[in-house]
């Protein structure tokens, strides 16, 4: 039996928060697709689900850098370009709108006519 943990074993905690931001999307979905809760309910549920799986995501990301730096496992000028490029995809994703998965945003400027 192991006795002490690893970076290894760090790694692999930190990678499961990654799994349960991916849990997070597949309940969101499920929600989205239940045709008994009313559209208004769907919205709260998913935008509240996005929140804390974006959330997830950045804490899992600064706890890899702060793994990288520690444990010196990568340049770190490196990685942090990488962390830079991340923020960037993520503003990006929710810059028109948070629910982009609900499909019933439309891109700026065009409506229902």
């Amino acid at each position: 039996m192991k006795t002490s943990k690893d970076r290894f074993d760090l790694e692999e905690e930190i990678m499961k928060l990654h799994s349960f931001a991916e849990d997070l999307e597949t309940v969101s979905n499920l929600i989205m697709e239940n045709l008994e809760i009313s559209s208004a309910v769907q919205d709260k549920s998913v935008n509240v689900l996005i929140g804390i799986e974006t959330m997830l995501k950045i804490h899992a990301d600064k706890m890899m850098d702060t793994m990288a730096q520690c444990f010196k496992l990568k340049p770190y000028d490196a990685y942090t370009e990488y962390m830079a490029e991340k923020k960037r995809e993520l503003t990006n994703a929710g810059s028109d709108c948070i629910m982009k998965k609900c499909g019933n945003c439309k891109p700026t400027g065009e409506t229902d006519d």
